[in-house]
């Protein structure tokens, strides 16, 4: 599961009010971002590919005398793990639900709308939010969010290089530094672990400045960390409006992103730790409000370069 809770909602009605009061819990109480895809109608939806969804909510019966039934079988009958929310306000509805689908599992009803209904879903979100809170889910949402926002780095940069800015030079420079600084660093660690005197020669290294900055923007030497250092000298260079604090993007990204991917899970009275930091649901929340944050930064920049590239060379 990514950062964003995917809904499949199938009912006749408009649903507004009910859609916008869902999409605010998601993003003010849990942190997530809402994809909420409303379907007035049955049509194709068999074809849909339900594996998407976190969560599918069916009116069971629609204003053309159809029914939702078709819908609910084919989720079940290829065995996705979505939950499911079947509803309606009619009579006997809870027969039907024993007679037909009460075999199902992971599938809740309710028969009402509005409020009771309301309350029923938020319910069954954090029901299948308690399965995420689990650290290795926790973990694999990490990894997926920040790689993502390693490829929007990559973007800045690339459109960067492509603007004929009075500081490309610097900047490339910049790039470079960072990366030799980095090996040269790497060689004094051996050499204090090993006791070897090891130096620097063109047997064993090469300047970065001899290669083509695209293809180094690419290379996994450029890593992480360096591109974080990086978009810090780049919006000086810009003189960008972009708030952008590399000591905060390490506090709240790097460091928890580096111990949830290197560090041993474990226990402590009562408490689950990576290293010295502690995950709770309250810090889960934080990380994924933090990766929201710098996904529309980066987001931000790169509109930003964008205009710059529309406006005269400098």
């Amino acid at each position: 599961m990514k950062i964003k809770y995917s809904i499949l909602w199938i009912d006749d009605e408009s649903m507004t009010h009910d859609i916008g009061r869902i999409k605010r819990y998601l993003e003010e109480e849990t942190g997530f971002i809402p994809v909420i895809d409303k379907i007035d109608s049955i049509n194709g939806t068999l074809n849909l590919n339900f594996k998407k969804y976190n969560l599918i909510i069916l009116d069971y019966q629609l204003d053309n005398s159809k029914t939702t039934d078709p819908v609910l079988k084919k989720i079940k009958e290829k065995d996705y793990y979505s939950e499911v929310i079947f509803y309606s306000a009619r009579t006997n509805f809870e027969d039907h639900i024993k007679n037909n689908i009460g075999m199902f599992e992971g599938v809740f009803w309710c028969d009402a709308r509005g409020q009771t209904l309301y309350q029923k879903i938020i319910k069954v979100i954090d029901l299948t939010l308690k399965k995420f809170q689990d650290l290795n889910n926790l973990r694999g949402l990490v990894m997926a969010e920040t790689a993502d926002l390693d490829k929007l780095k990559k973007e800045i940069f690339k459109e960067y290089f492509n603007l004929s800015h009075k500081d490309k030079s610097t900047f490339e420079k910049e790039i470079c530094s960072r990366i030799e600084k980095s090996f040269k660093d790497n060689l004094k660690k051996i050499k204090k672990h090993q006791g070897k005197k090891i130096t620097i020669t063109e047997e064993n290294y090469t300047s970065t400045r001899s290669g083509n900055i695209m293809e180094l923007l690419d290379d996994l030497i450029f890593d992480f960390s360096k591109k974080g250092r990086c978009i810090q000298k780049l919006l000086e260079l810009l003189d960008s409006k972009v708030e952008f604090k590399f000591s905060e993007y390490e506090n709240s990204i790097i460091n928890k992103r580096n111990k949830l991917a290197h560090e041993p899970e474990r226990e402590q009275n009562g408490s689950i730790y990576f290293g010295n930091l502690e995950f709770t649901p309250e810090e889960c929340k934080i990380i994924r409000d933090d990766i929201k944050k710098y996904k529309k930064l980066f987001d931000s920049l790169i509109v930003d370069i964008k205009k710059i590239s529309s406006e005269k060379p400098k």
